[in-house]
């Protein structure tokens, strides 16, 4: 249920930017394979730079680039433009504190809190989770297009 729709504040700018970081890595890191490839074709084949078919094969691979950041980035983008979020409201049915114990000696134990809303597992502060019980009501700030959860915050009556 929409409790109402908000503008876009700082951090929740910040948080879908930083959403989009992972697909420039893999869209350049494409770029330099291809580039990469098309490098080893130049040299084993003796071509030239100059030639309108390498500089067709390099305009490609940074087309390629550009059309993989787009498709991965594209409801970031949307939510970006749109400058709106979504403001739900849930009900918590359970909370839960687990210990994680790290993998080898260096790592030490953590403690996980985590809210069960619809049968579903959420990650929240130990602020959060201190300060709210069950059957107390979360409101999650979301993004509309891409769905991403900018934050959590009790609802106070």
């Amino acid at each position: 249920m929409i409790f109402k729709t908000e503008q876009l504040d700082y951090d929740d700018i910040q948080e879908l930017k930083f959403r989009c970081r992972m697909a420039y890595f893999i869209g350049f890191f494409i770029c330099v394979i291809l580039n990469a490839f098309i490098f080893i074709a130049v040299l084993s084949l003796k071509m030239s730079y100059a030639d309108g078919n390498v500089q067709l094969m390099l305009l490609s691979s940074f087309i390629i680039s550009g059309l993989i950041i787009w498709l991965i980035n594209r409801k970031y983008y949307s939510d970006l433009s749109n400058q709106s979020k979504e403001l739900i409201i849930k009900i918590v049915q359970k909370k839960e504190n687990n210990i994680d114990y790290g993998v080898g000696q260096l790592v030490k134990e953590n403690t996980r809190y985590d809210l069960i809303i619809e049968n579903t597992r959420y990650w929240v502060s130990k602020e959060l989770f201190e300060q709210c019980k069950e059957g107390d009501e979360i409101i999650f700030h979301t993004a509309p297009k891409s769905r991403h959860i900018l934050k959590k915050v009790l609802k106070k009556n």
